[in-house]
């Protein structure tokens, strides 16, 4: 299994916190990442990307539902580390 230690405060760690259970649509993922306490403004396709490396890596993974494709944590494939990095 690989391990993966992310920074608290990037846009991967959270997206990964973001997903549950039931993971999420590019859509709504962008929806989230653009509003809130910790707004971070990030075109679509910019989370795209993000989100094709970070599968790539191992850390989430695509099912595709009709024309839409969510994103969720892939099972047992990785283990996810968020920490607080000073």
């Amino acid at each position: 299994m690989t391990e993966l230690i992310i920074p608290e405060n990037s846009m991967v760690a959270r997206i990964v916190v973001m997903l549950g259970d039931d993971g999420m649509c590019i859509s709504d993922i962008v929806r989230e990442l653009n509003t809130g306490e910790k707004a971070q403004r990030k075109h679509r396709l910019t989370v795209t990307g993000y989100l094709r490396c970070m599968e790539d890596l191992g850390l989430v993974e695509s099912v595709r539902y009709g024309s839409a494709l969510v994103y969720r944590h892939p099972y047992k494939k990785a283990k996810i580390i968020i920490e607080r990095i000073d």
